[in-house]
């Protein structure tokens, strides 16, 4: 498993919020082992097509990814809409709906985003017709490393799950509050697949999770995941969503 976080801030093998990966694991009756490894989000591709076993979790799913590996049938993680994720104390630095497409919405590079991280389609198209609109951060860590950016001032905001930025916050006993603000044309929640190598060994895997992720015990957890880590409003957003997967 490839995964851009150290296992030492977030072990994907490991019990813990949000951890559905570990979930399939502690399911599959040890049929299924996996080691974690950190790379940055560009080396993780790259090392999905070159090995044969390799997999990739929480991923957007897309015509063009889907030439590189075999995609789980359900999300392993349904989110609310990213957001604009800015310091509480500094909310009138910024309005309260960003639209991305225009100059005076935001300062040239004051959002923070993590380079090769897809965002969505209509996110990752403003990042390409407005590149002057945001900071990119590469290598390993680039999600987490913006989050700190953001807490010492060095960025305007970053576009993140608040979700996500919370559980950072509360991980590393940081004194400091964030405020999450709603993107225009960015309202319908994110459904994240597990990826693996575009071979028989990735089909296999995939398999194996998707027979898994089948599981009523399994669907059941996943619900009570999702509702102990997201707010109560969030959850109310979510509820439909989840109820879909498995219907």
């Amino acid at each position: 498993m490839f995964a851009e976080t150290d296992t030492e801030d977030v072990n994907l093998l490991e019990q813990q919020p949000m951890g559905l990966f570990s979930l399939i694991i502690k399911s599959s009756s040890e049929k299924l082992a996996f080691t974690q490894e950190q790379v940055s989000l560009t080396r993780g591709w790259f090392e999905l097509k070159r090995l044969d076993n390799a997999c990739l979790y929480n991923k957007f799913k897309s015509t063009q990814r889907e030439k590189l590996g075999h995609y789980s049938k359900l999300p392993i993680s349904v989110y609310p809409p990213l957001r604009v994720v800015t310091l509480y104390d500094n909310p009138g630095e910024l309005p309260e709906l960003i639209d991305l497409s225009q100059h005076q919405a935001v300062s040239p590079g004051s959002i923070g985003i993590a380079q090769d991280r897809s965002y969505g389609d209509y996110i990752n198209g403003m990042v390409e017709q407005h590149p002057e609109h945001f900071f990119k951060r590469g290598g390993m860590d680039s999600s987490e490393t913006l989050i700190d950016m953001l807490v010492k001032g060095r960025v305007q905001g970053i576009i993140e799950y608040s979700g996500e930025v919370e559980a950072y916050i509360d991980r590393h006993n940081m004194d400091v509050k964030v405020h999450s603000i709603p993107i225009k044309h960015v309202t319908e929640p994110d459904y994240g697949y597990m990826v693996c190598s575009k071979s028989a060994t990735g089909l296999a895997l995939i398999e194996a999770m998707d027979e898994i992720m089948q599981q009523t015990n399994f669907q059941q957890q996943y619900i009570e995941t999702h509702n102990a880590f997201f707010t109560e409003e969030e959850r109310q957003l979510l509820a439909p969503e989840l109820e879909k997967i498995f219907n």
